[in-house]
């Protein structure tokens, strides 16, 4: 868990500067586990990723990311992402 504004801050402008300012695509956003999320798949190996955001008045206090397959394998065809072909 990341926690503490200036924390969030440098992750996320890590994240910006690594995909040159722009978002991963596609982005899917959803509830997850009671959490507003997003759900990203990296185009090279079709890897799921869920990063949910823990919001306490009104600031984020939280980023829980997941990126393990056996732990997200399932939520691609909940949330209408296509399945790897080798899945």
């Amino acid at each position: 868990m990341i926690s503490g504004r200036e924390r969030l801050v440098r992750f996320f402008a890590g994240i910006a500067q690594k995909q040159e300012g722009l978002p991963p695509s596609p982005w899917h956003f959803r509830h997850l586990n009671g959490l507003p999320a997003i759900l990203s798949r990296t185009p090279e190996d079709g890897l799921i990723q869920t990063t949910a955001l823990k919001i306490e008045d009104g600031q984020i206090t939280g980023i829980y990311i997941v990126r393990n397959p056996e732990k997200t394998a399932h939520l691609a065809p909940i949330f209408d992402l296509p399945m790897r072909p080798d899945t």
